[in-house]
């Protein structure tokens, strides 16, 4: 099980829309990062004040490849939303330190 506030980040290669990780979330914030090329997208789940559910990713487009994205969850679904793929579930939870896998679209 994961320790608390410890993100898990995910690198994937994005052909469409693969950034659907079989959860629902909320766009919240855009930031532009100094030193980044691309700006990162701040989301919540969608569920956050129907449940509670304090879940949240940030999703922004790696330098140095545009069709890769860094994805850092942060907390764990409570709203008992389980479309998730079993990939990403296995990343979440894997030993307690950060998960990284590289999705090829």
């Amino acid at each position: 099980m994961m320790q608390p506030n410890q993100p898990t980040v995910v690198q994937r290669r994005v052909v469409v829309n693969l950034l659907d990780d079989g959860f629902k979330w909320s766009k919240y914030g855009q930031k532009d990062i100094v030193g980044a090329k691309h700006p990162r997208g701040f989301y919540r789940c969608t569920h956050r004040n129907s449940t509670g559910c304090r879940a949240t990713k940030q999703v922004q487009r790696t330098d140095g490849n545009p069709s890769l994205f860094n994805v850092v969850y942060l907390g764990e679904h409570t709203c008992g939303d389980n479309a998730a793929s079993s990939e990403q579930s296995q990343d979440k939870h894997s030993s307690g330190t950060l998960a990284k896998t590289t999705l090829q679209g």
